[in-house]
């Protein structure tokens, strides 16, 4: 187990036994809380952080499935669930690449992780939902966090986690030249 500046912290029994969001059983004690923040299955780590660390502004899901067989449109104002007994929160949902859908909430949620449903809501009505894909939320806060970002009209902006932005990644996984973003 390992903080988020990579500092080994503890010793896990299997990354299998871990989620993002988890605070219990991590075998942490003493200093301030920690949650896991994310997995990462090919290094057998599991990264903690403050519950700070462990929110996100949006997400991307794939595998998406809509009741009606077509997504909602974008102007459309839905909810999201994005956890096992969590409550629906206001967001909007946007086409991005090849079948995939940006989520931005309205508030930055807690635990948003890969394996965990994202259903979408219009009142009591289930519009559909997919699953958060593996490495964009912590895209978001990790790679984008602080970065100066210059725009078509030469001036700078800066973006923060609480903007929702979405990076065009290459095959390697690594952020590109495209980057659109929206305050929030």
């Amino acid at each position: 187990i390992v903080n988020t500046q990579g500092e080994v912290v503890g010793r896990h029994a299997g990354i299998h036994r871990c989620t993002v969001g988890q605070r219990r059983g991590l075998g942490l004690a003493g200093g301030p809380p920690l949650y896991v923040v994310r997995i990462d299955a090919e290094a057998n780590r599991v990264v903690v952080g403050s519950r700070d660390d462990a929110t996100a502004p949006g997400c991307v899901i794939e595998d998406c499935r809509w009741i009606s067989g077509a997504p909602p449109p974008p102007d459309r104002e839905v909810t999201v669930a994005v956890r096992y007994q969590h409550g629906p929160v206001p967001a909007t949902v946007e086409p991005a690449d090849e079948g995939c859908y940006t989520i931005a909430f309205a508030e930055p949620q807690f635990g948003v992780a890969p394996g965990q449903a994202a259903v979408l809501y219009c009142g009591d009505e289930v519009l559909g939902g997919g699953w958060p894909r593996a490495g964009l939320v912590e895209l978001l806060k990790d790679k984008v966090d602080g970065l100066n970002v210059t725009d078509n009209q030469s001036s700078v902006m800066r973006i923060s986690s609480l903007a929702i932005c979405r990076v065009i990644l290459d095959h390697g996984g690594e952020p590109i030249l495209q980057l659109t973003c929206r305050d929030r």
